[in-house]
């Protein structure tokens, strides 16, 4: 799976909170398995302020989806979650937003 182009999969979130794609990747699982993903940082600020970074993946019924949370943060550190995802994924070398 490409990291460039559009998200394979997408997220919605609230209008108060901040999403970023990531990149598209095939994301390594236990056991060596990988999965197809999308990720994204989300900036939540509806009931305090908190980074997190969520795996979207196909579901078991291709008409659904199933979102995964990998990590959480206090506060806005949209550079500590994109470190963590370079760290955890050295494949999303590309990631490219706008903030």
């Amino acid at each position: 799976m490409s990291a460039n182009g559009p998200p394979a999969r997408h997220l919605t979130v609230a209008t108060s909170d901040m999403s970023i794609f990531v990149a598209n990747m095939d994301w390594s699982r236990a056991g060596r398995r990988t999965e197809p993903s999308s990720l994204y940082i989300v900036v939540h600020r509806s009931a305090g302020t908190f980074t997190h970074v969520y795996r979207v993946a196909a579901g078991a019924d291709p008409a659904r989806q199933t979102i995964y949370l990998e990590h959480v943060l206090v506060g806005e550190q949209v550079r500590a979650a994109r470190a963590w995802v370079l760290d955890r994924c050295p494949a999303a070398l590309a990631i490219e937003t706008a903030a």
